[in-house]
């Protein structure tokens, strides 16, 4: 095997290694936003049976709102912060 050989074999082997990396990162990525989204789902549903025993608690309605928010369900939120 020449230089050039190598050389390419090296840029090659690096590629693949970035690439594997970079999937390896997406895959956490995608496993922390899960996660993320998850216990927001969990915030909703508890926050929803909290103010179904205290209808008029503003707190409760402005932290459902959020957990709305972050979740992109933006017409929900709204309707929790109007």
């Amino acid at each position: 095997m020449n230089a050039g050989e190598r050389e390419c074999r090296a840029a090659c082997t690096a590629l693949l290694l970035l690439f594997g990396i970079g999937n390896v990162c997406l895959l956490a990525a995608d496993d922390v936003r899960d996660k993320m989204n998850a216990r927001f789902d969990e915030d909703i549903a508890r926050l929803t049976t909290q103010i179904e025993k205290a209808p008029k608690s503003v707190d409760l309605y402005s932290q459902r709102g959020d957990a709305f928010f972050f979740r992109a369900k933006f017409a929900d939120a709204v309707a929790d912060y109007g």
